[in-house]
């Protein structure tokens, strides 16, 4: 469900929520919204469960609002621990 966030109703639910929030989720600090991305402090909104792992996109309590710096290190922190999992070894056998 990569294709979400180019819908017109991801833009403009991303918009209502942007528009009333003020910080971070992570860091506490304001958000920035005179940034755009791939400004660190820009504001974006994060999913809390990753649509890749079944949450929903468009779920308000799902979504919270963060830095752009810190939601890309969540995003990439969960990529690796997925392309960890894929890559882990068979169980080796027991003697």
């Amino acid at each position: 469900m990569a294709g979400v966030r180019s819908t017109a109703r991801w833009q403009k639910l991303r918009a209502e929520f942007l528009a009333l929030s003020t910080h971070c989720a992570r860091c506490g600090q304001p958000l920035r919204p005179d940034l755009k991305a791939p400004h660190p402090l820009s504001s974006t909104v994060d999913h809390i469960i990753p649509i890749a792992a079944g949450g929903d996109p468009f779920d308000w309590g799902n979504l919270r609002a963060m830095h752009y710096g810190e939601n890309a290190s969540l995003g990439a922190s969960f990529g690796n621990a997925a392309r960890r999992a894929r890559r882990r070894p068979a169980a080796s056998r027991e003697w």
